[in-house]
């Protein structure tokens, strides 16, 4: 809820919470965890294909650590097949594990 929202007694406090901007904050769009997801594979030096992405982009949960959580089991587990990123591989990956 917004501060000038709140229920304050001390009129002094009101004042300052209603003059006070606020901003709103919303869930992040698909562009914006796109871009996450591409930078942090980038940040391992993994290139990713887009519809890569795209794939995983629709089936995770858009919560910043989940997302990091992901993309460091993608690479251990890319690394240790020795398996190219695909999109049946990150479905395999994602129907073992909740993302």
């Amino acid at each position: 809820d917004a501060p000038a929202r709140w229920s304050v007694n001390l009129n002094d406090l009101k004042s300052r919470l209603r003059a006070m901007t606020t901003v709103e904050l919303k869930k992040p769009d698909d562009n914006l965890i796109e871009q996450l997801f591409i930078k942090l594979f980038n940040d391992r030096q993994i290139k990713i294909n887009d519809g890569v992405v795209k794939y995983i982009v629709k089936r995770v949960e858009r919560d910043f650590e989940n997302i990091q959580k992901l993309v460091e089991l993608i690479d251990k587990e890319s690394f240790s097949y020795k398996k190219e990123i695909t999109v049946p591989f990150v479905a395999s990956i994602l129907k073992k594990n909740s993302f």
